[in-house]
């Protein structure tokens, strides 16, 4: 199973997954042990986790909330320092800080982060692969970080190309020059020879 796959309804509590589509709605299935099968109309609000996104304050404006998972689950683990019920509102949003600082302070409330942190309670127990960052995402982040440190590299290996090309035509000046008097000196011998030659 696939975070694509699991959702959340509107006016309805915890998580389900997502089976097949219907005529008028979609098939869903609660993602607790009962497993119960319920039909969903088109009126229904039904949200894909993979979709939903938190607000922020940086120029992208949003952050996803799968993201906010894999880093709960990497900072975390399976001990979260707060409960949806237990903690105070202080102690849930001081939390949401640590996982996502950048938050809206004015758009995201301590609402919206208990039901985060039930989510992640459900998530962890029914479906706990799904918390986990994807290898190809982790490879490619790692790839990224080499490039970025070989690019001073490759930028001085080009600078000594370009100081090498520099070098070039003055090399070819210099031959030239040298070659020039040869030829000059080659012709004041032929000369030479022919005056000679009509004197006698």
């Amino acid at each position: 199973m696939e975070l694509k796959e699991i959702a959340c309804v509107t006016g309805k509590p915890g998580l389900y997954r997502v089976l097949k589509p219907m005529r008028n709605g979609i098939l869903v299935e609660s993602l607790d042990a009962q497993k119960k099968k319920l039909p969903l109309g088109a009126s229904a609000k039904v949200a894909i986790l993979q979709e939903i996104t938190f607000y922020t304050d940086d120029a992208e404006g949003a952050y996803p909330l799968v993201e906010v998972l894999y880093t709960m689950k990497e900072k975390y683990g399976a001990q979260l320092p707060v409960h949806h019920k237990e903690s105070s509102d202080e102690e849930v949003m001081a939390f949401f800080a640590e996982v996502l600082p950048q938050y809206s302070r004015e758009r995201v409330f301590a609402s919206d982060v208990r039901k985060l942190l039930k989510w992640y309670e459900i998530l962890l127990k029914e479906v706990p692969s799904v918390l986990e960052r994807p290898k190809q995402e982790s490879a490619q982040e790692e790839e990224n970080s080499e490039e970025n440190e070989e690019k001073p590299k490759r930028k001085r290996s080009t600078n000594k190309a370009k100081a090498a090309k520099a070098d070039e035509p003055a090399a070819e000046e210099a031959l030239a020059e040298e070659a020039q008097p040869k030829k000059k000196a080659t012709r004041k011998r032929t000369v030479k020879n022919k005056s000679e030659g009509n004197e006698e």
